[in-house]
């Protein structure tokens, strides 16, 4: 029973987090963005001079589909493949879901549209569900536990730090404050009540402070201004009028960035201790630091490999697009952009690093001279 009622709580609590990314139709000042299902589509081959090349004209009969006055209505459009660089690819077939922008005078009648790109969003939806599901048939009740976090997470993220700092507010300060949360939230679900979700929390929270004061330390000798970011034009010119402190962003973005990986790192050792203690009780502090340093040095590589490859793949496109000119590898490493995903990886990896020292004094700390309590046994036990 108490399954059931976790499960329906989950299922509800993911479908709240999901409901604001569900596609609904937006207003602009001239046209409605609406969602539309392809209905037909005629095919035929025209020369372009300018393009040199023949191009497809699809002409397709789209009902709009989504939210809006426009629902269930019916148009007949033209979309050219091949025309725009980020449209050569998109050929339309019969059934796909597009998203589109309409055009509507004030008698109803289409004046103007313009096909902006298929609609990808249930796949996701998809994909998610079936990483929750697979995460609850496997993990079962610790990984129900998981999912819920998961959610916690995400929620933090979506509802409370990007609209705040949408909104102006201080990102570092904002940061730290709802990665504590998170950390919180993460370890209490996880493993209860317990010396073992103290000595997490407060070896993630060391982790996450020497990475922030090593990246504002690196950021600010080496005069980084945030501007690194692909999408900082959107930033500076936003409708909002907003300014946005762009080297906050930047830190904050690293200590998002980390704070997984950091998180992870500290509740091995702290995990590993504890059972260490169970095993053996007669255990003194400092052995039980040395048994927690040993399981980190094995931790620790991995994790670090983890963060530099994440970033890396981040970047890999911009990275090889710069070497396709022949730039030199020094110019390379000096480029803004480049020079951020290093402080980026070494910073949170310099993070991990201490994470692993400073979790397992806490925790042989936390555990030396007791034995490990009940409920704590208890609460590792999976249904």
């Amino acid at each position: 029973m108490k399954k059931r009622i976790l499960f329906i709580i989950l299922m509800v609590a993911f479908i709240a987090t999901a409901l604001p990314f569900v596609a609904h139709a937006e207003g602009t000042e001239s046209g409605k963005l609406v969602f539309a299902k392809v209905l037909t589509v005629d095919n035929r081959e025209e020369y372009n001079e300018e393009a040199g090349k023949d191009l497809i004209i699809q002409t397709i009969k789209v009902e709009v589909y989504s939210n809006s006055p426009l629902k269930g209505r019916t148009y007949t459009l033209e979309h050219t493949t091949g025309s725009d660089y980020y449209k050569r690819d998109m050929t339309l077939k019969v059934g796909d879901k597009i998203k589109v922008e309409l055009y509507i005078s004030e008698e109803g009648y289409l004046i103007q549209y313009n096909i902006f790109d298929i609609v990808r969003y249930p796949i996701v939806f998809w994909l998610i569900g079936l990483f929750m599901v697979m995460l609850i048939i496997v993990g079962r009740k610790q990984g129900l536990k998981t999912a819920i976090s998961m959610i916690i997470t995400i929620s933090a993220i979506v509802f409370i730090l990007l609209p705040l700092l949408k909104s102006g507010w201080s990102p570092i300060p904002l940061t730290i404050g709802i990665s504590a949360l998170i950390t919180v939230a993460t370890f209490l679900i996880t493993a209860g009540f317990s010396s073992k979700a103290l000595s997490a929390i407060l070896g993630t929270c060391g982790g996450l402070i020497v990475a922030g004061l090593l990246s504002a330390l690196v950021a600010h000798i080496a005069k980084m201004n945030g501007y690194s970011s692909e999408v900082v034009e959107f930033l500076i010119y936003n409708p909002q009028g907003t300014i946005y402190n762009l080297r906050g962003l930047l830190l904050s973005g690293i200590i998002i960035g980390c704070l997984g990986a950091v998180m992870d790192v500290a509740m091995s050792i702290s995990s590993s201790i504890h059972e260490i203690k169970k095993a053996n009780q007669s255990l003194t502090r400092k052995e039980l630091f040395k048994s927690g340093m040993r399981v980190g040095s094995d931790i620790i590589g991995t994790m670090s490999n983890t963060l530099v490859l994440a970033y890396t793949g981040g970047s890999l496109g911009f990275i090889l697009g710069i070497m396709a000119f022949d730039i030199p590898m020094l110019d390379v490493l000096n480029h803004d952009y480049i020079m951020a995903e290093v402080l980026r990886s070494i910073a949170g990896s310099i993070g991990i690093i201490l994470t692993v020292p400073i979790t397992a004094i806490l925790a042989a700390t936390l555990y030396k001279g007791h034995t490990a309590p009940k409920e704590e046994d208890e609460a590792e036990v999976v249904e």
